[in-house]
């Protein structure tokens, strides 16, 4: 019996022991990459919504950029849904931004705080909110002022927005591919079916809509 009680108090601490010592070893060997979370969002208005995170620890690899995603689905991401970007950073604690654009009235989208370090990207998780609405998008010019079918045209602005699947660019009432877009900027093609020579730029996004002034002129 005796020895039985000293071979199970010997097992209990070895594996006492055993735990200590991974433990001691998780903390000592630090991720490449960092922790965080996605806080409340606040101040939602018709012109935007203000967004909040936080970064719980760093990892190894320095953030090389941090900030916000969000879109009308939970899984969004930096590449492909609307996004503000608010550069490198080297501590842990709260940041925010407002957004401004991509938001549609009244409809119910998620907001993601990342953190991009290295080859990880890291998001806090989803958080809904339901929106009032963005602000209109705003087109201050265009070019080239004319160009061929198929040929890339810029249109520079505000209020735009990366999620290519929510922007719509139109020559006249002529749908436009979309190569790449930045909240200022939209590079787009001349719809190759273009037929009429002078034609207006219409940009639409969540509900809201932005025409050019100026004609563009198709190059026959």
């Amino acid at each position: 019996m005796k020895l039985n009680c000293s071979f199970s108090l010997l097992l209990a601490f070895s594996l006492a022991t055993l735990l200590l010592s991974c433990k001691a070893k998780d903390e000592l060997t630090p991720r490449e990459y960092p922790r965080m979370d996605t806080g409340e969002v606040t101040a939602i208005n018709t012109s935007g919504a203000t967004f909040t995170g936080i970064i719980r620890t760093l990892g190894a690899t320095p953030v090389s950029d941090h900030g916000f995603t969000w879109s009308t689905t939970p899984h969004s991401l930096v590449d492909n849904s609307s996004q503000i970007s608010l550069g490198p950073r080297n501590e842990i604690g709260p940041f925010s931004a407002t957004a401004t654009f991509a938001m549609e009235a009244d409809k119910v989208h998620y907001v993601r705080a990342y953190a991009r370090a290295g080859e990880y990207v890291v998001y806090g998780p989803a958080m809904p909110y339901t929106s009032k609405g963005s602000m209109t998008p705003v087109i201050t010019g265009f070019s080239p002022a004319s160009a061929r079918r198929n040929d890339q045209v810029t249109i520079t602005g505000s209020n735009f927005t990366q999620d290519l699947n929510r922007l719509t660019v139109l020559f006249g009432s002529t749908p436009a591919t979309i190569v790449r877009a930045t909240p200022e900027s939209i590079v787009c093609m001349v719809p190759y079916n273009l037929q009429a020579p002078q034609t207006k730029i219409t940009v639409k996004l969540a509900g809201k809509t932005a025409t050019t002034t100026n004609n563009f002129t198709l190059i026959p």
